[in-house]
């Protein structure tokens, strides 16, 4: 009788291993796949940080440049064109590095920057050749376009601040819940090994009492 009665718990005993089994599997690879995730959401926040500091540090170069051109207006020393140039060069290739790393361009950064570029050698030419005014003139009709332009560049900024701070929440549930998935395998996979050593000791000790019958 203890026979049959073993034979009969074994189809139920193996059903549950089985599912067990594939409890933990899928456990575990919801827990890879979530540190996967959490892995692509820190470099997405990363990435996100440097579009941000590459219009920052364009901008701020921008502005550099303009007060520059603004003393150079007012001084005629050419030294305010050097520095001018110097940091247009730089913002021009941090803008371009930034629009190049969205992959879009839907502000016109690019076009918007290379008008304000021409725009300042106009004023530079006027300045060079005595009209001081004039000069002055059209350094003040183009500061509503360059306020406009940073700020644009201003936006883009603050949301890529903001993609970055989501990517990094995301990528702080995904760590989570890769912990918690990690454990819920863990503990499954303890449960198996708990109940195959029970089952073998109870088959051990039926072995036994009936060898001593």
């Amino acid at each position: 009788m203890a026979t049959n009665g073993t034979s009969r718990m074994t189809p139920g005993i193996t059903v549950a291993a089985v599912i067990g089994c594939l409890l933990m599997v899928v456990l575990a690879v919801g827990a890879l796949f979530q540190a996967t995730q959490h892995h692509n959401k820190i470099n997405d926040a990363q990435s996100h940080d440097n579009i941000a500091a590459m219009f920052q540090t364009a901008e701020n170069e921008g502005k550099a440049a303009s007060q520059s051109l603004q003393q150079y207006v007012a001084t005629g020393d050419v030294s305010f064109v050097t520095a001018a140039q110097g940091h247009t060069q730089t913002g021009v290739q941090q803008l371009t590095s930034a629009v190049g790393l969205v992959g879009s361009d839907p502000n016109g950064f690019v076009d918007k920057g290379s008008q304000m570029v021409q725009a300042s050698g106009q004023v530079i030419a006027l300045r060079q050749t005595g009209d001081a005014a004039g000069a002055a003139q059209l350094l003040q009709d183009l500061s509503p376009s360059f306020n406009s332009f940073v700020a644009a560049q201003d936006q883009v900024i603050a949301e890529q601040h903001q993609a970055a701070a989501d990517a990094r929440s995301s990528a702080d549930s995904a760590k989570t819940l890769t912990f918690w998935l990690a454990v819920l395998s863990g503990v499954v996979g303890l449960g198996l090994v708990g109940g195959g050593l029970i089952v073998i000791t109870r088959g051990s000790r039926r072995v036994a009492g009936t060898a001593s019958a």
